[in-house]
């Protein structure tokens, strides 16, 4: 989830990190204040796995979400573990399909991105019942993802 935009909107480099092997590894690199980013979900990310993984950036080399911590530290079992995992999957999917249902059809932006976009548009009070439940369930289960997220994976 740290590759396909639930965890992340982006990943910015580090001064180790070299852009041109990065952009030649097939990653869209932008400038971000001094330095350069790739936004999520990474383009290297393919069937669930890292195309680039040998060659990553080194914030994903780096970085472990707190419950790889917790489980590394024997505070959570694996099983329990896996469990969130597939929770917080299941969790992203449902806040993903109602956005699909609420127009946002660019599943190359982060979550947070298109859960933006879809929020930040007028409300249209004559588009009928349906559109307002499914809009009202969006916010319920967006808030359920974050709070699920900064629980079980930010530190």
């Amino acid at each position: 989830m740290c590759c396909n935009g639930v965890l992340f909107a982006d990943v910015r480099l580090q001064k180790k990190d070299d852009p041109g092997l990065i952009r030649k590894l097939g990653l869209s690199l932008e400038k971000h204040g001094s330095g350069q980013r790739f936004c999520q979900p990474c383009n290297a990310l393919k069937g669930g796995l890292c195309t680039i993984y040998q060659n990553r950036p080194t914030r994903c080399i780096t970085f472990e979400c707190r419950l790889l911590k917790n489980v590394s530290t024997g505070k959570v079992l694996q099983g329990t573990a896996l469990r969130l995992i597939q929770k917080t999957r299941k969790q992203a999917e449902k806040v993903s399909s109602l956005l699909m249902q609420l127009g946002s059809k660019s599943l190359a932006q982060p979550i947070s991105h298109r859960f933006h976009e879809v929020m930040s548009q007028p409300l249209d009070l004559s588009a009928g019942e349906d559109f307002l439940e499914l809009r009202s369930a969006l916010m319920k289960e967006m808030d359920d993802l974050m709070r699920l997220v900064q629980k079980e994976f930010l530190s």
